[in-house]
């Protein structure tokens, strides 16, 4: 079985990068992955996900949810940790809500928030949005993102 990639162009969030995911949520091996962004990820035949990326000067991969296995992917600059999707709403497109919420495995909450959806030919776009991140203190980090909901095809 071949497996193909989702290439994420600059045409659809302002970006190049390749995007994909097994049931595992495991990084590419062909990936050196920086500690402040995800590995590239590849779908399976079938399989969607949401591809959330930061908007600031070095756009990259920060989150990646798989709500069909209520599991994330996320980085906040010391490498990737794994993440259950507590709380989900919103429209759903291509199974993915545009509003999640996590709970990360030091207690403190991440939630996601995606507006105005477009569909496009690879999925559906999200051109802005925001993570906020609880930190210890009580405040809130908002970081804004820009998303995108893609599916491979199923193999023939």
């Amino acid at each position: 079985m071949v497996s193909r990639s989702i290439l994420v162009g600059t045409a659809l969030i302002g970006l190049s990068a390749c995007a994909s995911v097994d049931k595992d949520i495991e990084p590419s091996p062909l990936s050196d992955n920086a500690a402040d962004r995800l590995a590239p990820r590849t779908l399976n035949p079938g399989d969607c996900g949401l591809f959330v990326f930061s908007i600031d000067q070095d756009p990259r991969l920060i989150l990646f949810s798989d709500n069909i296995d209520n599991r994330a992917a996320w980085t906040e600059g010391q490498g990737e940790m794994q993440l259950i999707i507590t709380e989900r709403g919103g429209e759903p497109a291509l199974g993915q809500f545009p509003e999640q919420n996590f709970t990360l495995p030091d207690g403190r909450t991440l939630d996601l928030t995606l507006v105005a959806g477009e569909e496009v030919d690879a999925g559906t776009r999200f051109p802005r949005g925001t993570l906020k991140l609880s930190t210890e203190e009580g405040w809130n980090k908002v970081i804004p993102v820009t998303a995108l909901a893609a599916c491979q095809t199923a193999a023939n």
